[in-house]
């Protein structure tokens, strides 16, 4: 009789065990890495969305363009261009050259730029959606704020 309970003992603390893990499995998934739920719909890549983008470096920063393409890539941008513009600009921005805002906008609200700083720039000649130019403000944007 004790060796049967000493069996249903260890079968219950198993399923405890389980149960517990489960538990904590699953507010950790609603909680910690569900993501930015501030995000709208609108506001999001759309499922097989591909953004395309460049990075001019108007700041003189040295690497300042290489550190933001490697942050966008982890937020799942196509940074296909890195580059230094001619000329120093004091304002970071993002020069949509296919007419969608949405996309520009995206860009602008990852690398935490105001949605002022979206500005239309059609160009035929470029194969990007749009240029992320990095002005001499770039210190107060991502990722270089977050560091």
């Amino acid at each position: 009789m004790a060796h049967r309970r000493w069996w249903y003992n260890l079968a219950t603390l198993l399923l405890g065990g389980f149960v517990a893990l489960g538990s904590v499995s699953l507010v950790h998934r609603w909680t910690l890495a569900a993501g930015p739920l501030s995000l709208r719909t609108e506001e999001r890549l759309l499922p097989g969305e591909t953004l395309q983008v460049r990075i001019l470096n108007a700041c003189g920063y040295p690497k300042a363009a290489r550190r933001m393409m490697e942050y966008l890539r982890r937020s799942g941008i196509d940074v296909v261009e890195i580059a230094n513009a001619e000329v120093v600009m004091a304002h970071s921005a993002v020069w949509d050259h296919v007419g969608s805002q949405r996309l520009a906008r995206y860009v602008a609200r990852l690398a935490g730029l105001p949605e002022a700083a979206v500005l239309s720039c059609p160009d035929s000649n470029l194969y990007v959606h749009c240029s992320l130019v990095l002005g001499l403000d770039i210190l107060q944007t991502m990722p270089f704020a977050s560091r």
